[in-house]
């Protein structure tokens, strides 16, 4: 049969295979085929299932091999499998009906099928990869694939996922890691040209475009220096990982214009002068996260089409920080109907469990609606390949937090809205930053925040390589007043995105 120059192929599933016999099952398929009258140049699609896995691996493998040997016509078919995973073995029962005799596989991306699923498309083909078959499905960027499947179908990846996860390239034992280093230094030596046999790792991270990735976990913080020892980071390769952020708002705890009052047309008509609460967006090539959730969240969000988050970040519970923590509902449908991690000093976390107490329980939490997993901040933690230092920073009656940002040792950001001054101590944890970010709130002194002499003082002496100045009144008309700042300083406006430069 021809469809304006397109070949149709025909395929039939007996589908309860694996449960009947074999005999029937062949009886049948070869009914079908003297009716459909395929031919070696022109075969049918026999898709012989494992509906339900009611054996072992083994047992489905042993029908299909029956089935081959004994089909009549068996160069006028194509033997397909198409295996589901009630038992945890559909790859299994894949690769050795493979070995059986099959000659095409149906599954799905990250065995998203019914029930518990179907096989892993991606685990059996990269399986093959690793015994050198090539089945001709590109997952040379293996993230990417990953992303748009989280984003399309609102499922996540779990962190030891086969390939995929987040963790599956990292090794936490000590001995593992000095397996890795050492085999590594030895495969480099060899300038890449031998065959790929590190210990541990069965594939080149490469072939997938992955690195090797940090031995730690990024769910929970990394406490006291055995862990820091442990934590070696051994690169395939020696690369730049990407480090940028966004300034979801740059404005002060009123926004800019504020209600009420009449400005300048000329303020107006610059949009730089329109400021939401202030927050950022961090993102590298593995982790995403934001610092702090303002009234305009949902806004900011949108505006800077972002679409997950690993985790949320807090300075402090002041409304214009936290009021917007609702609109993360979304982002724990986009995971599935997954929590989403909540990082706060204790006294801020009591504060979101009072404010929020409708999300903050044991649960059961509906499908659409927040799910918050808390974690507390008592010193630096792992987000992902980020390393995260808190700062404890002087906001009149309260404290806020402050947050350095680093990225294989490098110090990348330190964020320190809502803040009277820099600490000497917190100077000197910062020092060295790339770029710093700083509460400059006015230009007259004001009891809790930093004014602009204050926060240029305070930029002097940190020596990040660019600085900018967010929390910002109406005092600031952008354009002008930056104008008037040193090299190395600007002023901050919603949408600014800052990127790395090492």
């Amino acid at each position: 049969m021809r469809l304006a120059g397109t070949q149709v192929t025909f395929e039939y599933s007996p589908e309860s295979f694996s449960a009947t016999e074999v005999e029937f099952s062949l009886e049948i398929c070869e009914a079908v085929m003297d009716v459909w009258g395929p031919t070696p140049q022109s075969p049918l699609i026999l898709n012989l299932p494992e509906t339900v896995e009611v054996a072992m691996p083994n047992v489905y493998a042993d029908q299909i091999e029956w089935f081959c040997r004994n089909l009549k016509r068996r160069d006028c078919a194509i033997i397909s499998i198409h295996t589901h995973n009630d038992r945890g073995t559909g790859v299994a029962s894949t690769e050795l009906g493979l070995l059986a005799g099959a000659d095409l596989v149906e599954g799905t991306l990250f065995g998203n099928g019914e029930r518990t699923g179907n096989v892993d498309i991606i685990t059996v083909a990269l399986n093959l990869h690793v015994h050198g078959i090539d089945c001709g499905l590109d997952f040379a960027d293996l993230s990417l694939v990953e992303e748009v499947y989280e984003r399309c179908t609102g499922m996540s990846v779990d962190p030891r996922h086969p390939y995929a996860g987040e963790l599956v390239f990292t090794a936490f034992s000590g001995s593992h890691q000095d397996a890795i280093k050492k085999a590594l230094a030895e495969w480099k030596k060899r300038e890449g040209k031998a065959q790929w046999d590190v210990p541990y790792l069965a594939i080149d991270p490469r072939d997938i475009g992955q690195p090797a990735r940090r031995a730690t976990d990024s769910r929970r913080p990394i406490r006291g220096s055995l862990a820091e020892r442990s934590c070696d980071h051994y690169s395939v390769e020696q690369h730049e990982m990407p480090f940028s952020f966004i300034f979801l708002g740059s404005g002060t705890s009123q926004g800019v214009p504020i209600i009420g009052k009449e400005y300048p047309p000329e303020f107006l008509a610059n949009p730089k002068n329109h400021r939401t609460r202030p927050s950022i967006y961090v993102e590298t090539s593995r982790t995403r996260l934001v610092v702090d959730t303002t009234p305009e969240f949902r806004i900011q969000i949108l505006r800077e089409d972002i679409r997950w988050l690993d985790a949320v970040l807090f300075t402090h519970s002041h409304a214009d920080h936290i009021m917007g923590l609702d609109d993360c509902r979304r982002f724990c449908d986009l995971r599935g109907g997954k929590a989403l991690p909540i990082y706060a000093t204790e006294p801020t976390m009591n504060d979101l469990k009072r404010v929020f107490a409708y999300a903050f329980h044991q649960g059961p939490w509906p499908r659409g609606y927040f799910i918050p997993e808390p974690y507390l901040i008592e010193r630096r933690f792992a987000l992902g390949d980020l390393e995260i230092v808190p700062l404890p920073l002087p906001h009149g009656a309260v404290g806020t937090s402050g947050f350095l940002f680093l990225q294989e040792g490098k110090k990348r950001l330190a964020y320190m809205s809502d803040c009277k001054e820099v600490p000497p101590a917190i100077i000197e944890e910062v020092r060295g930053v790339e770029l710093a970010v700083l509460d400059a709130l006015r230009r007259a002194p004001h009891p809790t925040h930093m004014c602009l002499d204050e926060a240029l003082t305070a930029a002097r002496r940190i020596g990040a390589r660019k600085t900018f100045f967010t929390h910002l009144t109406h005092d600031y008309d952008h354009d002008a007043a930056q104008a008037e700042l040193p090299s190395g300083v600007e002023l901050a406006y919603d949408g600014l995105k800052v990127q790395s430069e090492a």
